[in-house]
């Protein structure tokens, strides 16, 4: 009876420290949110804009400089004046999320663009922009648009921008090789495969890139990765999508580095949106 006690005071305790523990995590956590640590990254949707959609021009208390203009948008009448295609962009629930339209210019072309919203404070945002350049000598005009989560119309939002030419980045990228160029031709020899040109997408499915400089000495690429089959490029079965993993360190090809490898009149070209990269070196990752 007395180990039944002890056993029954035992578990009283283990219940009670339990609980109080619960009760200060909890305290903890609602601290932080009452008390947030800044700066904070805030996560960011991108939407895919067409070059046809128009952007009306306003002024707004947003605009910063002549050489870059932020609009916040928090209704959806707003979003419809702001743009002539805001059917393109995803639903948006305002009571919970913003949009921002942000477009500039600068004086040469440009390859792409980065960006990092950051919370500063309560009611003060940062909006950082790093703009890769090529060697073109022209005047560009870009332009994006984001969803982010609810900002309020008072709310002070500062633009950073930051200007790079490619051959001033090192440039590097985690990936999957996930296909080749058909147009390349490929090359089967004792059960292995080698192409032209590869695809590789980022960890992050963010950026597609096609390169026709890959050490032959990273991978064996199986013979059943290249199919005959009369479409370029060709993409790897889901057996080898995942299979080479890899991390490049590259650059963006000029114009003058730009392979156009010739078709065959049988192969059924597509269309990928990829940027033409030179590798300076490749591992296994």
């Amino acid at each position: 009876m007395k180990i039944f006690k002890l056993l029954l005071l035992l578990w009283g305790c283990f219940l009670i420290l339990t609980t109080c523990q619960k009760f200060l995590e909890d305290l903890d956590s609602k601290k932080e949110c009452e008390n947030p640590v800044y700066p904070i990254e805030i996560p960011i949707t991108e939407v895919n804009v067409p070059d046809e959609c128009i952007w009306k021009e306003y002024t707004t208390h947003y605009s910063t400089s002549d050489k870059f203009k932020i609009n916040l948008i928090n209704t959806e009448v707003m979003l419809y004046s702001f743009t002539s295609c805001a059917d393109i962009f995803p639903k948006i629930d305002f009571r919970t999320q913003s949009v921002l339209l942000v477009s500039g210019t600068c004086n040469q072309g440009i390859e792409k663009t980065d960006k990092k919203l950051i919370q500063l404070s309560n009611s003060t945002y940062r909006l950082s922009t790093n703009i890769l350049l090529n060697d073109e000598m022209v005047v560009s005009n870009w332009r994006f648009a984001i969803i982010v989560p609810k900002i309020d119309s008072e709310t002070s939002i500062s633009m950073e921008i930051e200007e790079k030419t490619v051959d001033a980045v090192d440039l590097q990228m985690d990936g999957y090789i996930i296909g080749f160029d058909r147009c390349s031709g490929v090359k089967i020899d004792d059960g292995k495969g080698k192409a032209g040109g590869y695809y590789i997408v980022s960890t992050n499915l963010k950026d597609t890139v096609l390169t026709y400089n890959l050490p032959e000495n990273i991978f064996d690429f199986p013979a059943g990765c290249f199919p005959a089959t009369f479409s370029s490029p060709v993409w790897f079965s889901d057996t080898y999508n995942k299979e080479f993993k890899v991390n490049i360190q590259y650059k963006i090809a000029f114009k003058e580095e730009i392979v156009y490898p010739l078709c065959q009149g049988n192969i059924l070209i597509q269309n990928v949106n990829a940027t033409q990269i030179i590798v300076k070196s490749a591992r296994k990752n």
